[in-house]
C-alpha cells in the first residue's frame, strides 16, 4: 500500500500551479451564490414584479366586480342567489311613503296681516274719538252717518266710550278682542285662499309679535271674502263683533269700516309651511326590513327584474358592512393570491421558452398591459351590460389572443389567452363552464392564425372564433340553461353576441395593431407582408441603384425563407429582413462587385484601409436607411448583424501583404480593424441570414459550382461562422444549424444546377441560340 509523499514544508508551489489553484478557485461555486445570482438576474426580476403585479390587478377587479350583483337586469337566473347574512335594512320606499304622508298632513301656516290689522284697529278704535265733540247728527258729515249707521242713540252710545285721552280702556279692550278674532278664530281669507283652507286638515297661525306668544294658534274656521257685501259676511262679522263685547246697536257701527274694504287678516306663510313639513317628515322613524340568511333573492330560471337586482345590490353592500378587517384581508389574499399562482405559472412558462421577452421591461409591460387590459374589458362587460358576460369575455379573450399571437406566436398566446380567462372567471360568477368556454372561442381564434400574411387571416380567425363561440355557448346553454322560454331566448342571443364579440375582435385588431407593434418592439405578419411587397419605396430604390444587389437580396431571400421554415423559425420575418439587408449599398453601389457587371474594380485604386470602410460603411448606411423608412426594428436588426463582427478577410490579407512589402511588420495590420462592428445576430432568424448571404455570395463566385463544392463551401462557412462565435447571442442549436446548412445547401444546388447544352439549330442567327439549355 502507498501513500501519497508529503511536500516539504520548505517547498512552495511553482507559479503556474499556483495561478491554475487561483483561476479553480474563483471558478468554484460558492454557497448560496447561485440562487442568488439567480434571483439577480433581469428576466427573473420582471418576472417577480409581473407576478406581483397580476396579483394587484386581480384583487382590484375581484373586489370591484364583487360590489356588484352577478347578474343583470332581464337575465335568466341561471341559480339560486341567496341572501349570504342575516341584516335588516331601511325601506327607502315604506320610509318616504311615510314621510310623505306626514308632510301632508302637517299644519298649513299663515302669519297675521299685520298691515290690515293696524288700519282695521285705527278705523274702529277713532271711531268714538271722531264724534266725542259732536252734540247732534247734524254735526256730522252726512257721508260719515250713512257710513257708520249713527242715530241719536248710537251718538250718545259711542260718546260714552271716550274719555279724554280719546277711546276709553274699555272700547279698546273690546277692539283687541275683535281683532284678535279676526286672526285667531274667524279669520278672513281670499276666495283662492278659503278653497285651500276648507280642504287642508290642519291650519295654523302664527300670533303677531305684541300677542304674548309665539306658539302657533290651531284655526277651525274662517271667513270667505267671496262673499263681500253679502248678508254671510254681514252676519259673520256681526257674531264677532257681539263675542267681543261691543253693545249690540254699536255693531253696526264697528263692523262698517271692515265691511267697506274687507282685507285678508292671515296670509299663507309657504316658507313656514314647507319647514313644518320636514319637520314632521323628519319626526317620522325609519321602517326598516328584515332580510333572513339564505332567503331566495332570485330563483332559478326567474327573470332579473329591477327590484330583485336592487335587493341584490342591497345584500352585497350589507355583507361588506359586516364584514370584518381580518376577513377582508383573507378574501384580498385569495383572490390576489390565486390571479398570482396563475401568473407564476405564465412566467415559469416565459422563464423557460421566453427568456429574452422577460428581459425587455416595456415588453413585459406590454404583455401585461394586453392581458389585463383585456380582463379588465372582459369583467366590465360582464358586470355592467345585460348581455356583457358573453360579449365583453369574448370580446377580450379574442382580443387577447389574437395580439399575443401576432406579436409572438401561438403557444404565447395560448398561454397568456388563460391568465386572461382565468382572471375574468375568478371576478365574476359563472358556472366553470363559461370561462371553458370562452377560452376554447379565442384558442379556435388563435389557431386560425398559423401563417398571417394578409388582413384576411384576421378576418378568417374572427370568423372561426364568431362559428366556435356560437357553437359552445350553445353546448353550454344545453347543459345548464332553464328550459323555458325565456331561458331559450337568452341561449340564443349568448350565441349571436358571442359571435358578434369575436368579429368585432378581429376588426378591432386591425384597428389598433400598429399601436400593439410599437408597445411590444415587434412586427406583425400583417406589417411583414405590406413590406416583402416590391413596389416598396426603398425596394424600388434598390432595384433602380444597385439591381445586382436586389438580385442577390432575392436569392438570399428565397434561401433564409426556406432554412427559417425547416426549423420552425418565422420564415416571412426572415424572407423581409433578407430583401432589406443590403439596403446600404444604395450609396455606393460600384463598389460591391455584383454591382459592377464587368467593369472596372473601384477597389483597385483604393488602399485595403480605404476599401474597407467603404465595405464596413454599408451597414450604418443601411441602418441610416432604415431609419429614415421607418423600417420596423426587427428588420433593423438584420441590416447591423448579417455579418456580426466577421472578419473582412480579403483587404485583411491585402494589407497585410502591402506592410510586407513596405517592409513594415505584418503585424502592425489589426485585425479589428478589419471586422464589421456588430452586434452578432441575437435571433434565429438573423443567424440564418448570414449563412445564406455569405454562402451564396461564395457560391456565386466558384467557376464549377458542383453539388460536392457548394457542401463543402456551405459546411465550412457554418463552422468557421460557429468557431469565429458569431452565433452565441442566439438561440439557435446545433442541430437546428445542421438543417439550416442542408436547407441551404439543397437551395444552392437547385439554383446553380449544370445545364446541357445542345447543337445549334439549322439557320442559327445568333450565336445565343447554339447555348440554349433547360433548366
Amino acid at each position: 500500500m502507498s501513500s501519497t509523499p508529503t511536500p516539504s514544508p520548505d517547498r512552495t508551489p511553482s507559479e503556474p500551479i499556483r495561478s491554475r489553484r487561483e483561476g479553480l478557485r474563483r471558478l468554484a461555486p460558492r454557497r448560496g451564490g447561485d440562487l442568488l445570482a439567480f434571483l439577480r438576474r433581469r428576466e427573473v426580476l420582471n418576472a417577480a414584479w409581473f407576478v406581483l403585479l397580476a396579483g394587484v390587478i386581480g384583487v382590484l377587479l375581484d373586489g370591484w366586480a364583487g360590489s356588484r350583483p352577478p347578474v343583470q337586469i332581464g337575465r335568466v337566473a341561471l341559480e339560486d342567489h341567496l341572501n349570504p347574512i342575516d341584516y335588516e335594512v331601511i325601506d327607502l320606499a315604506a320610509t318616504e311613503g311615510a314621510r310623505a304622508e306626514s308632510r301632508k298632513a302637517a299644519p298649513r301656516i299663515y302669519r297675521v296681516n299685520a298691515p290690515a290689522m293696524d288700519r282695521l284697529r285705527a278705523a274702529v278704535l277713532g271711531l268714538p274719538v271722531a264724534v266725542q265733540q259732536k252734540s247732534s247728527l247734524g254735526e256730522i258729515d252726512p257721508e260719515f252717518r250713512e257710513d257708520f249707521a249713527l242715530t241719536d242713540e248710537v251718538l250718545a252710545r259711542l260718546q260714552s266710550f271716550a274719555d279724554a285721552q280719546g277711546a276709553s280702556a274699555e272700547w279698546r279692550a273690546k277692539t283687541d278682542a275683535l281683532l284678535r278674532s279676526l286672526w285667531a278664530d274667524d279669520p278672513m281669507l281670499a276666495a283662492g285662499e278659503y278653497q285651500l283652507f276648507a280642504t287642508t286638515a290642519r291650519r295654523e297661525v302664527v300670533p303677531p309679535p305684541d300677542a304674548g306668544s309665539t306658539q302657533p294658534v290651531p284655526l277651525r274656521s274662517a271667513i270667505d271674502l267671496s262673499g263681500i257685501g253679502s248678508a254671510v259676511l254681514d252676519r259673520s262679522l256681526s257674531r264677532l263683533a257681539d263675542r267681543a263685547g261691543f253693545p249690540a246697536s254699536l255693531v253696526p257701527s264697528v263692523i262698517a269700516p271692515i265691511l267697506r274694504d274687507p282685507p285678508p287678516t292671515v296670509l299663507f306663510d309657504a316658507d313656514l309651511t314647507a319647514t313644518a313639513a320636514e319637520l314632521a317628515a323628519m319626526g317620522v322613524a325609519e321602517v326598516r326590513v328584515r332580510h333572513p340568511r339564505n332567503q331566495v333573492i332570485v330563483a332559478r330560471g326567474d327573470v332579473v327584474t329591477p327590484e330583485a337586482f336592487a335587493r341584490l345590490a342591497e345584500s352585497i353592500r350589507a355583507a361588506d358592512a359586516q364584514e370584518t378587517l381580518s376577513s377582508r384581508i383573507l378574501r384580498v389574499v385569495g383572490s390576489g393570491g390565486l390571479v398570482a399562482a396563475i401568473a407564476s405559472l405564465v412566467v415559469a412558462y416565459l422563464l423557460g421558452f421566453y427568456p429574452s421577452l422577460l428581459r425587455n421591461h416595456w415588453r413585459v409591460v406590454g404583455l401585461l398591459a394586453v392581458t389585463f387590459g383585456a380582463a379588465a374589458i372582459g369583467v366590465l362587460g360582464a358586470v355592467e351590460l345585460p348581455w356583457g358576460g358573453a360579449f365583453g369575455a369574448t370580446f377580450a379573450a379574442t382580443v387577447g389572443g389574437l395580439t399575443i399571437t401576432l406579436c409572438y406566436d401561438r403557444r404565447l398566446g395560448a398561454v397568456a389567452g388563460a391568465l386572461l380567462v382565468a382572471t375574468i372567471a375568478l371576478s365574476t360568477e359563472r358556472s366553470i363552464g363559461f370561462p371553458v368556454a370562452i377560452y376554447l372561442t379565442a384558442m379556435v381564434a388563435v389557431a386560425g392564425l398559423a401563417d398571417v400574411r394578409d388582413r384576411a387571416a384576421v378576418f378568417r380567425a374572427g370568423a372561426y372564433a364568431a362559428l366556435a363561440g356560437a357553437v359552445l355557448l350553445l353546448l353550454l346553454g344545453l347543459s345548464e340553461s332553464p328550459r323555458s322560454a325565456a331561458g331559450w331566448l337568452q341561449v340564443l342571443t349568448e350565441m349571436a353576441v358571442s359571435a358578434t364579440a369575436a368579429m368585432l375582435a378581429a376588426v378591432f385588431i386591425l384597428g389598433v395593431l400598429p399601436g400593439v407593434e410599437r408597445l411590444f418592439g415587434v412586427s406583425t405578419g400583417l406589417t411583414l407582408g405590406e413590406l416583402r411587397d416590391p413596389r416598396q419605396p426603398l425596394l424600388r430604390l434598390l432595384q433602380e441603384r444597385a439591381p445586382g444587389t436586389a438580385s442577390h437580396s432575392l436569392q438570399v431571400a428565397s434561401m433564409a425563407e426556406a432554412a427559417a421554415d425547416a426549423i420552425g423559425a418565422n420564415g416571412l420575418l426572415a424572407y423581409v429582413g433578407a430583401l432589406y439587408h443590403d439596403v446600404g449599398k444604395i450609396h455606393k453601389p460600384e463598389y460591391f462587385i455584383e454591382n459592377q457587371q464587368g467593369g472596372p474594380n473601384r477597389h483597385d485604386r483604393l488602399s485595403p484601409a480605404m476599401s474597407v470602410l467603404v465595405i464596413l460603411g454599408h451597414v450604418k448606411d443601411g441602418l441610416a436607411l432604415a431609419r429614415e423608412h421607418r423600417l420596423p426594428r426587427a428588420l433593423q436588426h438584420f441590416i447591423e448583424s448579417h455579418h456580426g463582427t466577421t472578419l473582412v478577410e480579403y483587404f485583411y490579407r491585402q494589407a497585410k501583404e502591402r506592410a510586407s512589402s513596405l517592409g513594415e511588420e505584418p503585424s502592425s495590420v489589426q485585425e479589428h480593424d478589419f471586422r464589421y462592428p456588430g452586434p452578432k445576430p441575437r435571433t434565429r432568424e438573423a443567424a440564418i441570414l448570414m449563412l445564406c448571404d455569405a454562402s451564396e455570395s461564395t457560391v456565386r463566385s466558384l467557376h464549377d459550382p458542383s453539388a460536392a463544392r457548394i457542401e463543402a463551401v456551405v459546411r465550412e462557412i457554418a463552422t468557421r461562422r460557429l468557431e469565429d462565435g458569431q452565433f452565441d447571442d442566439c438561440a439557435m442549436t446545433f442541430r437546428e444549424l445542421r438543417v439550416v446548412e442542408d436547407s441551404i445547401i439543397k437551395s444552392l444546388v437547385a439554383s446553380r444546377h449544370a445545364r446541357i447544352e445542345y447543337p445549334a439549330p439549322p439557320h442559327a442567327t445568333s450565336p445565343l441560340l447554339s447555348r440554349q439549355g433547360t433548366g
